[in-house]
């Protein structure tokens, strides 16, 4: 007889606000130890934890001499991705789940889609701005980080009440018996449940005003996935993976993200672990500096700079090169080297030899492919490099499927 698998994760998670260790178990017995600088809301977790049979353990510490935002915020990302890493593959659930609660003179309702599609709708209108010292605006935060880290959809209705407290703990109960509810596995569900029976990915293209956001995206779509051409923070940081493309100036571009805030989403996606890549100019923004016009500081996801090709011919460099692979790597296994695309006066000089995934020859070796981790740029334009680009812009987005599971 076939050992169940345990539905379970642990994360730790530290930052400069924070310090979070947390392990949770979806097939549990509501075992709950939580420690906590925030008591309300580790009072919830526990009602949570207990209506949903979960085994939960936190311990948490942060900056609440300050307010305990960045707290409740990042439990609710460790979370959301607990949750993640134990629905696994997510065969065999029930998806959906419809729960009411009522909690003495209120009654919430918590509706859920396993979906990996991250959405949060929040309709609660509360007497007061605060239970003790927690402030209720906090519970939208912490729901739509769990939301977003989980890749739920999750429909939170406040229906009515008129004590703060008993609406807001209806809320956790119920998410915790919803949650147990679409996560439950039902026999007569075979596989995903999904009329599809395979999952797409999404895809953001980020429009920071600078790129060739038509043909990345169409690529995209001829690959099978769902491309969103977005400036959006919240809709990039939604997304399964996510491509920087570019064309023009490296300082422009900065100052372009930095104004948008979109330096900030696309700094936040590459820690997020999902694969993202940059390209031509979306590669060289992923580095620490560009001497391209004066001296500009990039997004520093990749220690290195950009400098200009110096010598006695043509720039730009401006043609088919031949790549040739420098390390193995996901990104390239199995891969015959071929020619790409490149359009380019500046190239890249990376800081460790680790990053360098492939190179091309310009009158001397030039970075063409780096990778670290989830993130990938290519100094070519792969939409435009025939077979062995599409080929490698398809490798890119089937790393998708490593980090994540979609039920549509």
């Amino acid at each position: 007889m076939t050992e169940p698998v345990r539905r379970a994760a642990d994360i730790a998670r530290k930052t400069g606000e924070t310090d979070i260790k947390l392990s949770f178990a979806l097939d549990g017995t509501g075992e709950t130890l939580i420690e906590t600088d925030v008591p309300f809301l580790g009072h919830m977790l526990e009602l949570f934890a207990k209506h949903g049979h979960f085994d939960l353990k936190v311990q948490a510490s942060g900056d609440v001499e300050v307010d305990d935002h960045h707290t409740v915020e990042d439990i609710g990302i460790c979370l959301g991705r607990t949750i993640l890493e134990a629905l696994g593959d997510k065969r065999g659930i029930r998806r959906y789940a419809n729960v009411f609660i009522p909690m003495d003179e209120a009654l919430a309702q918590v509706v859920i889609d396993i979906s990996n599609r991250p959405h949060l709708e929040y309709r609660a209108e509360y007497p007061a701005q605060t239970v003790g010292s927690f402030h209720v605006e906090l519970v939208h935060e912490f729901l739509w980080k769990l939301a977003l880290e989980a890749r739920i959809t999750l429909h939170v209705i406040v229906h009515y009440g008129r004590n703060t407290h008993h609406m807001i703990e209806a809320v956790f109960k119920a998410l915790g018996r919803a949650l147990d509810e679409a996560t439950g596995i039902d026999p007569r569900v075979t596989g995903v449940p999904s009329t599809k029976g395979v999952l797409y990915r999404m895809i953001a293209i980020i429009d920071y005003g600078m790129g060739n956001l038509h043909s990345v995206s169409k690529a995209v779509e001829r690959l099978g996935h769902e491309a969103k051409v977005t400036s959006d923070p919240g809709e990039i940081l939604a997304a399964d993976g996510a491509i920087l493309p570019g064309v023009g100036a490296f300082g422009d571009a900065m100052r372009n993200l930095r104004e948008t805030g979109l330096d900030e989403a696309a700094k936040a996606f590459a820690r997020s672990g999902r694969p993202m890549l940059g390209i031509c100019l979306g590669m060289q923004l992923l580095f620490s500096e560009s001497e391209e016009h004066g001296r500009h500081e990039g997004l520093g996801l990749l220690p290195g700079r950009v400098v200009r090709f110096q010598g006695p011919f043509k720039v730009p460099h401006m043609g088919w090169n031949r790549l040739k692979f420098e390390r193995e790597n996901p990104l390239t296994e199995g891969l015959d080297p071929g020619h790409v695309y490149f359009v380019h006066s500046y190239h890249v000089l990376p800081e460790h030899e680790g990053d360098l995934l492939a190179t091309t020859d310009y009158h001397g070796p030039v970075t063409a492919i780096v990778g670290r981790g989830g993130l990938y740029g290519m100094q070519f334009h792969p939409e435009k490099s025939g077979e062995l680009g599409m080929r490698l812009l398809g490798r890119f987005l089937s790393l998708t499927t490593k980090v994540q599971t979609e039920s549509s």
